[in-house]
């Protein structure tokens, strides 16, 4: 069952955690060129399919992750904008596209004779050139709070006559940590929790909880054992098989739990926030893990550098 696309938003409406910018939509009459950037999970492409059946006009999804490159775009979508008749083009990941085939892509778009419209989406804005933004209606998402996830969520397992355990309800709010804002994430590590008894209990929950090897790998460091550390953090990356993102999110939380002072904490933000970054350029699957593994070089040597060396053990 994929709950997720079985009660996919079909109205304006029906879009959780992005008020504002569904009241903007709903005062226009006429579809344009847009510009949907924000979060994984936070509803951008599931707008896209909804201002489709708003206009009634056929909606044509492409993903620009799997052809980044100038030919693509010349080639495909070129080809597209050409059928007769009107149409919307959405271009999923359209923040993974080079420069030049942005480019291609604003002189598309700039065609007076084209029947065709544009809705792009990407986790990224900046990544986006100003000649496309300047095209487009451009909207910022937000990542969803839990609090609306667990609404979401729990209307759909009503529906489904899902029952959820009382024990359980702590482990649901684990899931909703470990969704981080991702309400299609959230969706799909719902459906690995009901058992064939349209059940969810406590140990199928924290049975898909991924343990916080990424805090331990900066304790660690912090403790001065950088190649345990180190260890630790290729687990997570590889084995595992956490997002940067996951990992980013996970060292941020850790920092704050840290039994460290306040210099110390500082100095950890602020390189977490440089690493945050650096992962989210690279377009190597790899290098981000290079990044990450350099943050801990770093959490390993403030203490060396401090004039109060931190006590992070765990009570």
């Amino acid at each position: 069952m994929d709950l997720s696309e079985k009660y996919r938003p079909i109205t304006l409406d029906d879009i959780v955690g992005q008020e504002e910018i569904v009241e903007s939509l709903k005062e226009q009459e006429k579809v344009k060129h847009y510009l949907f950037c924000g979060p994984p999970g936070s509803g951008k492409t599931t707008l896209a399919f909804v201002l489709a059946k708003k206009f009634d006009i056929p909606i044509h999804e492409t993903n620009a992750s799997d052809e980044r490159g100038i030919g693509y775009v010349r080639d495909e979508i070129k080809r597209l904008t050409r059928i007769r008749g009107e149409r919307i083009i959405l271009l999923d990941e359209a923040d993974n596209l080079t420069s030049e085939a942005q480019g291609a892509l604003r002189r598309i778009m700039e065609n007076p004779k084209s029947e065709s419209h544009f809705i792009l989406t990407g986790n990224d804005g900046w990544k986006i050139i100003e000649p496309i933004k300047s095209r487009c209606s451009f909207y910022e998402f937000k990542r969803l709070d839990e609090e609306q996830i667990l609404r979401r969520l729990i209307t759909v397992c009503k529906k489904e006559g899902i029952d959820i355990d009382e024990d359980a309800k702590e482990g649901l709010l684990e899931l909703l940590h470990q969704a981080n804002g991702d309400m299609r994430k959230a969706f799909n590590l719902l459906e690995k929790v009901i058992n064939k008894d349209k059940k969810i209990t406590t140990k199928a929950v924290l049975s898909f909880v991924k343990p916080k090897i990424s805090g331990e790998a900066l304790r660690t460091a912090l403790e001065g054992d950088f190649e345990k550390a180190k260890r630790l953090m290729e687990d997570a990356f590889i084995t595992n098989r956490l997002s940067p993102n996951d990992i980013v999110k996970e060292l941020y939380d850790s920092i704050g739990e840290l039994k460290a002072d306040n210099m110390t904490k500082i100095r950890l933000y602020k390189e977490i926030a440089l690493t945050e970054r650096a992962c989210k350029t690279e377009a190597d699957p790899i290098l981000p893990l290079i990044q990450l593994i350099g943050f801990l070089a770093t959490a390993w040597l403030i203490p060396h550098f401090s004039l109060q060396c931190p006590h992070v053990s765990e009570e």
